[in-house]
């Protein structure tokens, strides 16, 4: 398909759509919905279903430096579009399961493949490289289409599972990645001729990848982001398990679960206003307490409102940490080497994403309940402020000239 003629403003929109029904959105979001459906089918427990979650984060780690590679190498669009479809043709082919859970974690396994390049670190380089004076707001409405695919997938997957049963709901969320992600990005993702890799010589700002990873701030950013994704990754995996496990019934749990979508698109837009006139470190502080007053909520056994009122203040911090980490590299590090270093750190938030559904899991495997699980999302949730305020004021970023091969 022919590329339209593109302004900054679809970029945006393009990227927020391709977002929304990505690996980001898809890979954890939809795990949650599915999970009672494939245990009473199935009879496998929380904690197996959960290792599936962690051998496909742990299958991101490896993979997204060599996607950052990639994209900085041959330019955004010619690595996303074929990622998208061979990641719809994915989740279509999760409808074809099998009672075998070593199936079940080999899906989920080409599920990382195929849906690597289709994570933030992606349309974050465009946007970056289209914004300076509103880069963050800008991140903040590409990003809030995570927002819009928490929001969506959780009650789409459980109308579909109702009426047709869980495997027509995979090939429901295959069509949307293939029906709506990838027409966006094939007719309005381009990138600034500063980008491409034409072969020319070119300046960038920013440092060298060694410089990047060798600083304290790259160590502090990679520990933080690592926590938050135990946090993150275990409360999208296990809420609606959760809060039918408390009496919630199914089309209200995933109601509630897509509550959190759209907290998190409210978060996004917000965090990317106020990125660009407040200094982040304390924007992040602020909007992080949001995660351990919401994980506090939820130890104590809520299940109405107060269910609720958790699930927005977890979304407040969920929300805004991809704002956070697309930002903090662009202002810290610049843009010379900004999607392996992006991979880099994106692969520590995975980290914890590895972690967390499977500290859930075996928390409700082992003891029938989630109350261990949420004694540690609330501990990492906490901890994982205090190295952000450690950053130090924004560098001055060098500007290079660098032939791009």
């Amino acid at each position: 398909m022919a590329v339209i003629s593109t302004g900054p403003k679809r970029i945006v929109l393009a990227s927020a759509l391709g977002l929304a029904f990505g690996y980001s959105s898809i890979g954890i979001v939809s795990f949650g919905v599915f999970v009672k459906p494939l245990s009473v089918e199935f009879g496998w427990g929380r904690g197996d279903m959960s290792l599936a979650l962690t051998l496909m984060s742990i299958a991101i780690i490896f993979l997204s430096p060599l996607a950052g590679t990639l994209l900085d190498r041959y330019g955004v669009r010619r690595v996303l579009i074929p990622s998208i479809v061979v990641f719809g043709m994915t989740i279509a082919g999760l409808s074809l399961m099998t009672g075998s859970l070593v199936h079940y974690y080999a899906m989920y396994l080409l599920m990382a493949l195929a849906g690597v390049c289709t994570t933030p670190a992606s349309y974050s380089r465009v946007v970056v490289a289209w914004f300076d004076a509103h880069r963050g707001l800008a991140l903040g409405i590409a990003l809030a289409g995570i927002g819009v695919g928490t929001a969506v997938i959780p009650p789409f997957v459980q109308l579909l599972t109702a009426n047709l049963g869980w495997r027509f709901a995979f090939l429901g969320i295959a069509a949307l990645v293939i029906l709506v992600s990838l027409p966006a990005v094939a007719a309005w993702i381009s990138e600034p001729a500063k980008l491409l890799p034409s072969g020319a010589v070119r300046e960038e700002a920013g440092f060298s990848f060694r410089e990047s990873i060798a600083s304290r701030q790259f160590l502090f950013i990679a520990i933080s982001f690592l926590l938050l994704g135990i946090m993150s990754g275990g409360i999208l995996a296990h809420l609606v398990p959760l809060l039918t496990d408390r009496g919630v019934e199914p089309a209200v749990a995933a109601s509630v679960a897509s509550l959190l979508g759209v907290t998190l698109i409210g978060a996004r837009l917000l965090t990317g206003y106020l990125l660009d006139r407040y200094y982040a470190p304390v924007v992040v502080a602020i909007f992080l307490s949001g995660p351990v007053i919401g994980v506090l909520i939820l130890m104590s056994g809520a299940a109405g409102i107060p269910a609720i009122l958790a699930v927005v203040l977890v979304g407040l911090g969920i929300g805004a940490e991809m704002d956070f980490m697309s930002y903090l590299i662009s202002r810290y590090f610049g843009l010379r080497a900004f999607s392996r270093v992006y991979g880099l750190i994106y692969s520590s938030i995975t980290v914890g994403i590895a972690i967390g559904p499977l500290v859930m899991g075996y928390s409700q495997q082992l003891s029938g309940n989630y109350d261990f699980g949420l004694k540690v999302l609330l501990f990492a949730s906490a901890v994982a402020i205090m190295p952000l305020l450690l950053l130090g004021s924004y560098p001055p970023l060098p500007r290079v000239r660098v032939v791009q091969e």
